[in-house]
Parts: C-alpha cells; sequence; structure tokens
C-alpha cells in the first residue's frame, strides 16, 4: 500500500483544473496516479471521466504507456441502495503519444484540455460502447 501526506495530496490537488480530482482510492490500492470527474446525466445516471496511462505492449513484453481518457456509466442499484452498478468495460479514448513512463504532470495538461463539453461529447459519439453489457 501506498504512503501519502496531506500536504502531497493537496499539492497534486491544487494542479487540476475543470473539476478533476486526484482519486485517492486508487492511488492507494494499486500505487498508481489518475484523475477522475463524474458528471450527472439527465437520466440520473452518472458519467465517469478518468484520465490515466494504460500499458502498451508487443510480444507480451510492456514497451510504454499511453494517456487515455477511460469513460463509464455508473448508475443505482435501487431506491434504497447506496452501491452502483456500471455495465460493460466502457470506452478507452488515447489522449497522447505514447511515453516510456507516467507522468503525473501529463495528466495535468491533459484535464485542462478536458472539460465538460469534450467529456459529453466523447461519450455521445461511445454511448452504445458504453451501455453495452456484453464484453466481447
Amino acid at each position: 500500500m501506498a504512503k501519502v501526506t496531506k500536504e502531497q495530496i493537496n499539492r497534486w490537488e491544487a494542479k487540476l483544473v475543470n473539476g478533476f480530482r486526484f482519486d485517492l482510492h486508487f492511488f492507494l490500492m494499486w500505487n498508481d496516479k489518475r484523475i477522475k470527474k463524474c458528471l450527472k446525466l439527465e437520466d440520473g445516471r452518472t458519467l465517469e471521466a478518468v484520465l490515466e496511462y494504460r500499458d502498451i505492449t508487443h510480444n507480451y513484453a510492456k514497451v510504454g504507456v499511453q494517456p487515455v481518457l477511460h469513460l463509464s456509466v455508473w448508475e443505482s442499484c435501487g431506491p434504497d441502495s447506496d452501491m452502483m452498478k456500471s455495465n460493460g468495460m466502457g470506452a478507452y479514448i488515447e489522449m497522447g503519444a505514447a511515453q516510456d513512463k507516467r507522468k503525473y504532470n501529463e495528466l495535468v495538461k491533459l484535464s485542462a484540455m478536458v472539460d465538460d463539453g469534450k467529456i459529453m461529447a466523447l461519450a455521445l459519439e461511445k454511448m452504445p460502447q458504453l451501455e453495452n453489457a456484453v464484453i466481447v
């Protein structure tokens, strides 16, 4: 489990714009930095947008990482439940060129380029994939 101080978290969060937040739970579990933002949809569901890195592999060997925007749609499990569920794998959108290592400052730069309008436009484009409960 990763260790972090409140001051470090505050520094990381201070760099973010457009409503993105540092994902502390993910950092503590996986020791990897990513940022996320949740938007309420008109039908009551929640659209989660996550800026993170995905490994690039070649012949089963990791050759680099690429920044991606992951979109997923979440809905309540019921009126009396605080639990949420999501169907399928969501949608991954490549957000930049491949890099040798993960750089938090690159995610910060991407957070400035990805506003609510862009997230919603990408979500509308990928909605069939986001609502597909069957994983192919």
